[in-house]
């Protein structure tokens, strides 16, 4: 790596290419500004639909592509003055795409009116928003100072920001790839950050590889740096595929029971509303019937029991003790292990336990 001079940047030759170049948006400064709008726009479009629509994982690796088409040209050289206001233009559109449902969730559960919540959800999209923003700046910042590849500039700078930035709701770039299971088993090593670091430098390899194309030299090469990150994605793709494999291999041999699941089909507006026997009713005739069917443990849903029970009742008994009384019994009528939920409580305050 080299410290390039200001002298050596400004230096480059203009060049004519045979082919279109995505690069060279207009010497127009207004509509240069409005391309590189809608390519920041694209970028924010591309994640959320990557995440929204799972099917659609594919179009994360290459989100970041047109908002660094946007900030560089295809010498790698900033061609903008304004990479922050950019990356903020992208990832407010891409956040408010994505948390939608904060919208009518203000107005359903906040109670708030449509004029009150729209200032809010923007003003949550912009916070969000700038993730992207110090992401854009922090990686033309650091093209400027060290000749670094923008594969993986982006990759580290996008990883840097995504661990430092502060969420309201924390989320990663890498839930895009929820249907992509080979890629995302690398997390178990990394977290969600190295699956995020492979999507930024996957688009970081896309853009010098389409700038290498675009720029005339005696003979097309394809740059060490998307060598290198085809490798790196490469070798995840594979250790993913031996680690799902590893654990199929350990599920089959691990032993096995038969588990009864209980729904009462009580909403949680009506849970202890009403009589709880007419509730635990339910329970025990739903349980009997999965213990006949051979169930070797029964699970009751979350605060399935209906009155707090307090703590100190709670200490694993020894045979000659005497159990404790609740108001109702929670395995009357059948003799299955039972997992359930219920409130405890305690001198410091209540709990929701499970039993």
């Amino acid at each position: 790596m080299k410290k390039r001079s200001i002298a050596q940047k400004s230096a480059v030759p203009s060049q004519k290419n045979s082919l279109p170049n995505p690069f060279h948006v207009s010497k127009h400064k207004g509509i240069a500004v409005l391309v590189r709008l809608v390519l920041c726009a694209l970028s924010g479009i591309l994640l959320c639909i990557a995440c929204l629509k799972p099917n659609f994982w594919f179009f994360s690796w290459v989100g970041f592509l047109p908002l660094l088409i946007a900030l560089f040209d295809k010498h790698g050289i900033q061609q903008t003055q304004h990479p922050f206001a950019y990356g903020l233009w992208m990832g407010t559109i891409g956040i408010a795409g994505g948390f939608f449902w904060i919208f009518p969730f203000l107005s359903r559960f906040g109670e708030l009116p449509t004029v009150a919540c729209i200032p809010i959800f923007l003003l949550f999209a912009a916070y969000h928003g700038l993730v992207f923003a110090c992401f854009s700046w922090l990686i033309c910042y650091l093209r400027r100072e060290i000749d670094i590849p923008i594969t993986f500039l982006a990759g580290l700078c996008w990883v840097t920001c995504e661990f430092v930035f502060p969420c309201v709701f924390p989320w990663y770039l890498a839930l895009t790839q929820v249907r992509n299971p080979w890629m995302i088993q690398i997390a178990d090593i990394t977290g969600p950050i190295g699956v995020s670091f492979l999507l930024a430098i996957s688009s970081g390899a896309c853009f010098d590889l389409l700038a290498a194309c675009l720029r005339k030299k005696p003979r097309f090469a394809i740059p060490h740096a998307v060598f290198l990150a085809v490798l790196l994605i490469l070798a995840s793709g594979v250790y993913g595929i031996v680690r799902i494999y590893q654990i199929d291999q350990l599920r089959a041999q691990a032993p096995k029971i038969k588990l009864g699941l209980v729904q009462p089909n009580v909403g949680v507006d009506t849970k202890f509303i009403g009589p709880p026997e007419e509730q635990f009713k339910k329970l025990h005739a739903s349980s009997k019937i999965l213990e006949a069917l051979g169930a070797d443990l029964i699970v009751w849903p979350e605060s399935s029991y209906p009155y707090p029970i307090m703590r100190e009742t709670l200490p694993i008994l020894e045979e000659n003790e005497k159990r404790p009384e609740f108001p109702f019994s929670m395995n009357k009528e059948f003799q299955t292990p039972l997992l359930f939920g219920a409130l405890t409580y305690q001198r410091h305050g209540f709990f929701n336990s499970a039993l």
